[in-house]
């Protein structure tokens, strides 16, 4: 049996996705990927499920930061946040993965 679903991600781009964490205990960056479809870059909707999968956190978008030369970053927090847990998660960038490609069962 393979790890794999059935046709998953046929007609979707893949996109790396840099976030900054804050901790309680301080930030850190980390990577996560996503599976968009073709033709359109990752929705508000697509970084909350990414959250929830990976990082198991019910997140809710909070503010949209404009950087320097014109560049904007998301700003998540969570909706019902732990003590000590996860304060809030920043989307700096997205790239593409052109490495990805989808496995498909003929």
């Amino acid at each position: 049996m393979s790890i794999f679903k059935q046709n998953e991600g046929v007609g979707c781009l893949k996109y790396i996705v840099i976030t900054e964490v804050h901790r309680w205990e301080g930030a850190g960056m980390e990577e996560y990927s996503v599976l968009v479809p073709k033709g359109q870059p990752p929705a508000i909707g697509d970084y909350i499920r990414m959250f929830s999968e990976h990082l198991k956190l019910e997140t809710q978008l909070s503010d949209i930061i404009e950087r320097s030369k014109g560049s904007r970053v998301l700003e998540f927090k969570p909706v019902n946040p732990e003590p000590k847990g996860i304060q809030k998660v920043v989307v700096t960038r997205y790239v593409q993965d052109f490495t990805y490609r989808p496995v498909v069962k003929i």
